[in-house]
């Protein structure tokens, strides 16, 4: 949902009310999944040799809260993101994970019994989620001249009228990216499923890096398409041509750097030659980054769920006839070949 509020015009009056719709309708939501995750244990058989034991239905008690403070944070991040000011995120962030780390290591100092001490460690990344969730506010709160909370009905419709497609765009895509280590799983010895999964994780490292520098970028984006259309296409050009070179970039890198992976364990030498193919598509993950916002700023939704539903149709059936037959070769070169096809349609 959070494209929806940063596409948004920074010129428009009802922003902050907008914001405020959003935020309720998230902590309404989030309450939903807690109720839903704190019935599950005691729907479900309850044992301590099987079922939900008594240390696990405590432990979803106090995990279970941290999805409101969540849902704070992931709104108040929207916030940051149009008002450009990230670095009140990082601060949250940072603060929380201190108190989390305080918090867990007085109680692995004090603490012997080991049901204790999991449900101190719980206890502590939900107090940690809490920390974040409250320093964010506050800085939203600080940033505005007045606030007064108001919640718009119509505003919530447009979330959730917007954001359904924006949900099933979502799930193609971590079906377009996620299917062929699924058959893999299912039809291939358990070793190629090692090594295949070792080497993505490597590259989920690299593709990790154009989300920042996009989510960065974005809000000044939207400015300058509403404002100044000639300079909005002079600063595409050259976040494209940046991100386009990062991603030649982190490919060389990738290709010189891969040998190294044996110094680190025996094994990751069998996933040397899954990540140098995987690594020929970081400037293809690179730029579909861009192209999958730009369609969002486009007001293009229902087109990019159907490119994204459409490869990710298509990575399931060529995994299925595929992978169990060359498997994880197939598995590799489908995977970015199906995320080439992706960035080909998005700017097509």
């Amino acid at each position: 949902l959070n494209p929806l509020f940063v596409t948004r015009a920074p010129s428009r009056d009802d922003n902050l009310s907008f914001w405020q719709s959003f935020l309720a309708l998230r902590v309404m939501g989030s309450i939903g999944i807690i109720i839903f995750l704190l019935a599950i244990p005691y729907l479900a058989p309850s044992g301590e040799i099987s079922g939900f034991s008594s240390v696990t239905r405590v432990g979803i008690l106090i995990f279970s809260s941290s999805v409101l403070a969540q849902a704070v944070v992931t709104t108040c991040n929207a916030w940051f993101q149009k008002q450009l000011v990230y670095w009140r995120m990082a601060v949250a962030t940072i603060a929380g994970v201190l108190v989390s780390l305080i918090i867990s290591g007085i109680g692995a100092f004090y603490t012997s019994d080991p049901r204790a001490g999991v449900l101190l460690m719980v206890s502590a990344l939900s107090t940690g989620w809490f920390v974040i969730a409250g320093i964010s506010l506050w800085h939203v709160v600080r940033s505005l001249p007045h606030f007064s909370f108001r919640v718009h009905i119509s505003h919530m419709k447009e979330l959730v009228f917007g954001g359904w497609v924006l949900g099933l765009t979502l799930f193609a895509n971590v079906l377009a990216s996620q299917s062929g280590r699924m058959i893999l799983s299912f039809t291939r010895p358990t070793d190629e499923v090692g090594i295949f999964g070792l080497a993505f994780k490597f590259f989920e490292f690299g593709i990790a890096l154009p989300l920042f520098v996009v989510n960065s970028v974005f809000p000044i984006l939207v400015t300058r398409y509403e404002s100044d259309r000639p300079l909005f296409y002079k600063t595409l050009n050259t976040v494209f041509f940046v991100l386009f070179l990062g991603g030649v970039f982190l490919t060389v890198l990738s290709f010189t750097i891969a040998p190294l992976l044996v110094y680190i364990r025996d094994d990751f030498a069998l996933s040397i030659p899954v990540f140098r193919i995987l690594s020929l598509f970081f400037p293809v993950y690179f730029l579909s980054t861009l192209t999958m916002w730009l369609l969002i700023l486009f007001k293009r939704q229902r087109v990019l769920f159907g490119i994204y539903a459409l490869f990710g149709s298509a990575q399931v059936m060529l995994g299925l006839y595929f992978i169990p037959r060359f498997g994880t070769v197939a598995a590799t070169a489908l995977t970015g070949l199906v995320e080439l096809g992706i960035l080909c349609a998005s700017i097509c």
